[in-house]
């Protein structure tokens, strides 16, 4: 049987396991937890133990965006052309004890 590496956090006890990793990496990084709601929420895993996180924000820069201060994103036609298709990888991260095994499994790409 294949081993999970990465499932999506639809019931409540995945998203809770979400939401404490999450606030334990947020802590150590010293960013500000904020819990969105319209996202998809990913769970990375080590056998049955969520390890890591990933989550899909809907683009937005009226709303919400991390990366519009970076570049005009929403200046490119092909985004301005695909709303409600385009996506921003947000919160990803791995428990402190497990991040150096996540990069030689090649779970974390930098």
């Amino acid at each position: 049987m294949e081993e999970k590496l990465c499932s999506k956090s639809r019931n409540k006890r995945r998203k809770e396991a979400f939401k404490e990793i999450w606030r334990k990496i947020a802590a150590e990084k010293k960013f500000t937890f904020e819990e969105e709601e319209e996202t998809e929420k990913f769970l990375f895993w080590e056998g049955d133990t969520p390890i890591g996180t990933m989550e899909f924000v809907p683009y937005n820069p009226t709303v919400f965006t991390t990366v519009e201060n970076e570049f005009p994103f929403s200046s490119l036609p092909e985004i301005r052309n695909n709303k409600g298709k385009v996506w921003e990888v947000d919160k990803v991260g791995f428990l402190p004890e497990y991040r150096k095994k996540a990069i030689s499994n090649g779970l974390l790409i930098v």
